[in-house]
């Protein structure tokens, strides 16, 4: 994300951060199944156009091929990130009513480390 900032704009790797959330709605339909309405599919497709005219530079300014490479690598990241921890929350996270996920938990297993220690 720094090298996006220093070398393509600032502007251009905040809205490639902001529309990575495409990345997890579509992963959610995907995934989970959900259901997308015309206003949810044109938002994902408005947000793929922004991050590409968001790198978009004037003509007068010369800089390299690769650097509009850069928001989208930014874009796809960030996106997979966020996927990728819904989906641990999802998947691995232990549910409420789960032994290991109370509270007494992390204290009898530092009582028993302590213990184990001494």
């Amino acid at each position: 994300m720094a090298a996006t900032s220093q070398k393509v704009g600032v502007s251009a790797a905040s809205v490639a951060t902001k529309m990575s959330l495409a990345i997890p709605v579509v992963f959610g339909v995907w995934m989970y199944g959900e259901q997308l309405g015309i206003f949810e599919i044109l938002g994902i497709l408005l947000a793929l156009i922004a991050v590409y005219l968001a790198t978009m530079r004037k003509k007068t300014i010369v800089t390299h091929k690769y650097l509009f490479l850069l928001p989208i690598a930014v874009f796809v990241g960030s996106g997979i990130i966020d996927t990728s921890i819904k989906y641990a929350q999802q998947v691995a996270v232990p549910k409420r009513n789960s032994p290991y996920s109370q509270p007494w938990y992390l204290a009898r297993l530092h009582a028993v480390a302590h213990y184990l220690s001494c």
